[in-house]
């Protein structure tokens, strides 16, 4: 399991407790860090936090990823079997062992990547974990559909707002790397307010746009 420094304390605890086996590597720099070496803190657009993260290791193995092709348009066109770099793309029946043994070794160091779940349904996956007394992280009960990294760019606003609550730290160690950035780099360079560039990062707005609605919401609450 890779680490990102930005992981739910509640998945951590999790997996030590019922997954002892799994290895928890830690990232060689956390993702603040990483923020000021990019200049930049990571958007939808401009993700290098998967890149830095998630997808640099597993070269020369086989891995077992749970995506499914209902959760978004671009799981959609994914293949049960694939290389990292997609080289090999191809269907196979789960269960069909001959099928399973034909791409054991592609590239030299590709990591083979095998979705085992990816037509199931949202249902499928709950079904399954109840029916076999399987536990799950608490995360679930608490509201959430999907559970990645703390403030991660492509969680919703509702989840985001939840998150700012419950993890506090997170938010403070993101203002700081702002106002580092802002006094080392050119950094939204249009506002100078460390707070107001996190909150215009949250919304995923355009700055200008995000500005403007920010002027004009203070206006309506003057009026009120």
């Amino acid at each position: 399991m890779n680490l990102t420094s930005v992981d739910p304390p509640e998945v951590i605890r999790f997996v030590k407790k019922n997954y002892p086996d799994v290895e928890l590597i830690k990232p060689r720099m956390s993702i603040y860090e990483m923020a000021k070496k990019k200049g930049c803190l990571p958007t939808r657009l401009v993700r290098w936090c998967c890149e830095e993260f998630k997808e640099m290791s597993g070269a020369g193995k086989v891995t077992l990823i749970g995506i499914r092709k209902s959760e978004s348009t671009n799981r959609k066109k994914r293949n049960e079997i694939e290389t990292g770099d997609r080289k090999f793309s191809g269907t196979f029946d789960q269960w069909s062992e001959h099928q399973e043994k034909m791409v054991t070794c592609v590239g030299g160091k590709d990591k083979i990547l095998v979705s085992p779940i990816l037509y199931w349904t949202e249902k499928d996956v709950w079904d399954y974990l109840k029916r076999m007394h399987i536990p799950y992280c608490e995360l679930y009960d608490k509201g959430y559909n999907r559970i990645g990294c703390i403030l991660c760019p492509m969680s919703s606003q509702k989840q985001k707002a939840k998150e700012i609550i419950n993890y506090p730290h997170v938010k403070n160690n993101w203002i700081k790397v702002i106002e580092w950035l802002i006094k080392n780099k050119t950094y939204m360079s249009l506002s100078k307010n460390p707070e107001m560039a996190f909150k215009c990062w949250i919304s995923k707005k355009p700055f200008d746009k995000f500005y403007a609605d920010e002027v004009m919401q203070q206006k309506l609450e003057f009026k009120d």
